[in-house]
């Protein structure tokens, strides 16, 4: 009671403060359908050079816009493919609802190429909003190469992502689940190219709307697709020393229908690692110690392509139909060659067995295929603001798993012993998701939906062993599995967004997901899998000032990682006879809540600062943990010296920190931007021997790019990430920095572009040091890095955002009252 006291104590104090606001919301007079990211801006009726203020419309089109002052003002609207919007309008005290806004297509622009005014990170009130298409610079890259770049977001060698030093990732592609994340996100990624990439969202703290999965949060990738009327697309070919890649995306549209195609092919060329694993371990009843010793290289190899369409088709004035389909095709091989010693000893230093010599090779070549598609289908009612939306989203996903290992006597032996294998497996997703918007009167808005998700696997992996002895290889149904894996995910929300006045926004709500686990392994005890329901309440709170150059932002959220059917499978892989590995079918799922607290000024255009404190507080954390044993079972077969790997809620962990993310030009031409992240993890492990783990992390990245002329421009970024540790040991710290410089040509539809990384060392070395009971061990790679590339560009059609020609003949302004309605 005393907290709905003091709410509505502030909601009858803020209604009395009295603003200028402006709403409204711009729309494509053709399609009747609304236009996100146009770029919107008011001006004094006698200072038409330097805004008073400037914002973006949001995916509904709507904008808002304050002012201190009422009277007569100019406002102009400009986005892509459009003629320039401009009115006199007249402010009056307290909220100022426009009627739609209509922009239409400006078909008297073709050929013509100028600059769109949209800022390269956008702090919004729920995500933030990185422009991949204003980075020049990592157009020649893959999507990896950008979330380097992105504020919040580190990415260590091996490509694995986090954010705010989490990372239990939520990917989305379009906003879309996809099942090529499934397998290997790091891979995945890698077969985006940047330049078919529109912007990236981060959204930390994601509200009820959002699905619940993602202790760390939610990255969506937007990919490009221009809603402009008649052709245009881009290419793109780049070939270095590491990666070559390709790519070419067309959209089309005419009248009330739009198209966009795409293809794109990647190829990691053949890099090779070396690596030294010791690991030392005690047996304290026969008073014996181990050194197992494995050094050699390992070499892998990536290919990837994928293509698909998108559509859009305006039924009506007030109906929407979109859909897509894609095809996504991943190959990676791996080979791998060490020598290995083991030597047991007794405590006084006795020789008790001494194994030399001896010589393993492996090989493993994974094949994965996607398909994704979706369709999705959205009624605008006659009443502002309320909407009903329908969409069905579907992946399916095919492996293929091959693999194979044996040991030598020597390098010039027979092999005597080995396992090889062959996996095939199926990734199926489907799901039907509701959304309904309902305006309440006033600011009040209520967001309510609902989402099924269905996920079906089914895998068969024979095992078979290999002996000098036998003729035939022999099925071995210890390490063989066919499982099957059934999810079910059922939720529903509710959320309530309004605003007091103009000094307060708030987004509210409840999510409440069920899921439903049925799993089944051939080798092993059925194990029952227990349902659960997860409440997930999230609340966000911002406070603009200085006509929303400057905000402040509370955040809270709770999130939930249901563990993976890898992470559940308890079927052992014993690819390596000394470090085996498996799932843990009785993990239970993690539960995160975040804290955030953002200031965020937008000093100019170019100039910004956003600081944010955050606590993160993870229940049942998963981690992966290391069990040693001097034997182990399987099956009839007896494994000595064995570190079996596999997955524990460890205990808990909370994470202190903070992130600062900047961007200023110091002097015309230059623009420099810096991202730090900062926190302390506190680790409570209940498992032995129940260590505490307190350590302090940081990474920091920083750009700087310079327009040397007005067709050249060169860059430099770097990046650090300081050593990790976790409940058994300590990760390494990762150095990275990039040169690049780019040319434009030909009237700036092309441009060429030529990139260093890490240039002036080959490799970087990775050392893991971890420790467990009666072990540790010590792991160093020297990874390949150093690479050049070259990329070229190319765009034709030729339609983009405001020739100032052209918004000249527009600037004829008209009176325009606030009730009135304009074209």
């Amino acid at each position: 009671m005393k907290y709905l006291v003091f709410f509505f104590g502030i909601f009858f104090t803020f209604q009395k403060i009295q603003a200028q606001t402006i709403k409204g919301q711009v729309v494509d007079s053709t399609m009747s359908g609304p236009i996100n990211f146009a770029d919107v801006r008011l001006f004094k009726i006698k200072n038409q050079q330097t805004p008073l203020f400037i914002t973006s419309t949001d995916s509904l089109g709507n904008f808002q816009i304050t002012s201190k002052d009422s009277g007569n003002f100019l406002l102009k609207i400009a986005a892509v493919g459009y003629r320039v919007f401009t009115q006199n309008i007249h402010l009056n005290t307290g909220v100022n609802n426009l009627q739609p806004i209509l922009l239409g297509p400006d078909n008297q622009l073709s050929g013509v190429v100028v600059t769109s005014t949209a800022k390269l990170v956008q702090n919004k009130m729920d995500k933030i909003v990185y422009n991949v298409e204003k980075d020049l610079t990592s157009q020649g890259g893959m999507a990896t190469d950008v979330l380097k770049k992105v504020p919040m977001v580190s990415v260590d060698p091996d490509g694995n992502v986090d954010l705010l030093g989490q990372s239990n990732i939520k990917f989305l592609i379009n906003g879309k689940n996809s099942s090529m994340f499934g397998s290997n996100v790091a891979d995945a990624l890698q077969t985006i190219p940047a330049s078919q990439i529109k912007s990236i969202e981060v959204i930390s703290s994601p509200g009820a709307k959002y699905d619940g999965e993602g202790t760390g949060g939610i990255i969506n990738i937007i990919l490009k697709d221009d809603k402009m009327q008649g052709v245009n697309g881009n290419v793109s070919l780049g070939a270095g020393t590491r990666l070559q890649n390709g790519a070419f995306n067309l959209n089309m549209r005419k009248g009330k229908f739009g198209a966009n195609v795409y293809f794109s092919s990647n190829n990691q060329r053949r890099v090779t690692t070396k690596i030294h694993n010791v690991r030392n371990s005690w047996d304290s009843t026969a008073k014996t110690n181990t050194a197992l010793s494995q050094a050699g290289n390992g070499t892998f190899k990536k290919f990837g392509y994928q293509t698909g369409m998108g559509w859009n088709w305006d039924l009506s004035a007030n109906d929407v139909l979109t859909g897509g389909f894609g095809y996504k095709h991943q190959v990676r091989t791996n080979t791998s060659n060490y020598d290995q010693e083991n030597v047991v000893t007794d405590w006084n230093s006795n020789d008790l067995v001494s194994q030399t010599g001896s010589y393993y090779r492996s090989y493993n070549n994974h094949i994965r295929n996607t398909v994704d598609w979706n369709v999705d289908y959205k009624h605008n009612f006659k009443r502002d603001g309320q909407t009903l939306e329908f969409i069905y989203n579907a992946s399916n996903a095919s492996d293929q798993l091959d693999y194979y290992n044996n040991r030598y006597a020597d390098v010039n032996a027979s092999a005597f012993t080995g396992t090889l294998s062959n996996n095939i497996g199926h990734d199926n997703l489907s799901e039907f998701s509701l959304d309904y918007v309902q305006p309440l009167g006033g600011t009040f808005k209520l967001l309510t939906g609902g989402k099924a998700a269905f996920r079906n696997l089914r895998s068969a992996t024979d095992v078979y062993g290999t002996d000098a002895d036998i003729s035939d290889n022999q099925l071995n149904t210890a390490l063989s599995n066919h499982l099957t894996y059934h999810q079910k995910v059922y939720a529903g929300y509710a959320s309530l967004n309004f605003s007091l006045g103009s000094w307060l926004n708030v987004e509210s709500g409840m999510r409440i997901e069920q899921t439903n686990i049925d799993a089944t392994y051939s080798n092993a005890s059925n194990y029952s899998i227990p349902n659960y329901h997860t409440w997930l309440p999230s609340v966000t709170i911002e406070h603009p000032f200085d006509n929303d150059k400057q905000s402040i932002k509370i955040s809270v959220s709770r999130r939930i990682q249901r563990p993976d059917y890898k992470f559940l499978n308890p079927s052992i892989d014993a690819t390596d006879p000394y470090n085996l590995s498996s799932g843990n079918p009785y993990l239970k799922p993690e539960k995160a809540t975040m804290t955030q607290f953002t200031y965020s000024n937008n000093f100019s255009n170019k100039t910004m600062l956003s600081a944010t404190l955050f606590w993160r507080h993870n229940q049942n954390d998963i981690q992966p943990y290391i069990n040693y044993y001097d034997t182990y079972q399987i099956g009839d077969s007896m494994y000595n010296n064995v570190a079996l790997s596999t997955y524990q809620n460890i205990g808990y962990e909370d994470q202190y920190g903070m992130n600062m993310f900047g961007s200023a030009a110091p002097f015309k031409g230059m623009t420099i931007r810096g991202n730090i992240t900062l926190l302390e993890k506190h680790i409570v492990n209940q498992f032995p021997p129940q260590n505490v783990i307190n350590n302090l992390e940081y990474r920091i990245n920083f750009n700087a790019d310079y327009q040397i002329t007005k067709t050249m421009m060169v860059e430099g970024f770097g990046s650090f990430r300081s050593a990790r540790y976790e409940v058994q040991g300590r990760f390494p710290s990762f150095t990275n920095y990039t040169f690049a410089i780019r040319k434009q040509i030909w009237k700036d539809k092309g441009s060429l572009a030529f990139n260093m990384t890490n240039p002036f060392a080959n490799d970087i070395s990775q050392r893991v040091v971890q420790k467990g009971t009666n072990f540790n061990l010590n792991q160093l790679r020297q990874i390949p890095f150093r690479s050049f590339g070259i990329t070229f560009t190319y765009k034709f059609g030729g339609l983009r955002l405001g020739d100032k020609k052209k918004e000249d003949e527009d600037n004829t302004p008209a009176t325009m009252d606030i009730s009135g309605s304009n074209s």
